[in-house]
């Protein structure tokens, strides 16, 4: 068989021009997908909760004042004068009770000062040290108080109050993580003198024992 030379520049010339007009096509069909890809980014990162990882250092000061708190209200400096303080008492002992067993503190908003009124949706979410996939999302109540039921019928506590108050608690991706592990819901209820009880509560927000 003879070799034609010059076939073959010109099927190489032709194969170069559909090379080139190919790389070029997929160039601007990667800077197409790039673009899109960016704008998604953009618009997927505005419906996520950014999540914040408190520094080590900020959960012992945080830990240190809620001991600092406790310590006087149990000693009597601190009088207990306001449902408000009577909540932010409450919240305090819950936390150090959970910490002391094993647990952290995932959900922002630790109320530090006793007469603070601006602590808003879940009292507490925690993680189990040793076992991530064991959530507590607990809620406080201090002497006789107890689980309220919402103007529109939801009762405190149960499955569409806490899945409507999960996400802002602890941010996006630790919510997708409790969504598919699960969670157990709790009522801490703590005394005048500052004993805590643990119950566990069903769906609807009830008590189970």
């Amino acid at each position: 068989m003879v070799f034609d030379s010059s076939l073959d520049n010109s099927n190489t010339e032709e194969s170069n021009d559909i090379d080139f007009f190919a790389d070029k096509t997929n160039l601007e069909t990667e800077n197409i997908f790039v673009e899109s890809d960016s704008s998604i980014d953009q618009d997927k990162s505005l419906l996520f909760i950014e999540d914040q990882e408190i520094p080590k250092k900020e959960v012992i000061e945080a830990q240190n004042s809620q001991d600092d708190i406790i310590e006087l209200v149990n000693s009597g400096e601190i009088e207990l004068d306001s449902s408000i303080k009577k909540g932010n008492y409450g919240e305090m002992i819950t936390d150090r009770h959970y910490e002391k067993n094993g647990y952290d503190r995932i959900s922002l908003d630790r109320v530090t000062d006793i007469a603070d009124s601006s602590h808003q949706g879940l009292d507490g979410v925690y993680q189990n040290k040793e076992n991530n996939s064991d959530y507590r999302v607990v809620e406080s109540k201090f002497g006789s108080s107890t689980l309220s039921v919402l103007s529109n019928g939801t009762p405190q506590m149960s499955e569409p109050y806490i899945s409507d108050r999960l996400e802002s608690a602890v941010g996006t991706k630790k919510y997708i993580d409790i969504m598919m592990n699960g969670y157990t819901s709790e009522l801490s209820n703590i005394d005048i003198d500052g004993n805590i009880s643990i119950c566990e509560l069903n769906e609807n927000g009830e008590i189970i024992n």
